[in-house]
């Protein structure tokens, strides 16, 4: 498992890693997120084939904090890109 001693999940998120800004590859990560830009179904306008990438992005602002599960991130998150 990869040394997470110097990751702060506290601090900015690292756009050149991962979803939510962790720095785990594939091998490590417990969950991999598969993306799938769907669009057949929208009945009014398009675009939604987009969303996989505006989750990407707005990943970086989520806090990794969770009562429920403390440091829960250390499992490794993935989304594949």
């Amino acid at each position: 498992m990869r040394d997470l001693s110097k990751f702060d999940p506290n601090g900015a998120s690292n756009p050149n890693n991962n979803i939510f800004g962790l720095p785990f590859t594939e091998e490590e990560a417990k969950v991999v997120i598969l993306p799938v830009p769907w669009e057949v179904t929208a009945s009014y306008g398009a675009g939604t084939a987009r969303s996989p990438d505006h989750i990407f992005k707005a990943s970086m602002q989520v806090d990794l904090f969770d009562a429920y599960v403390p440091n829960g991130w250390r499992r490794g998150f993935l989304c594949v890109r």
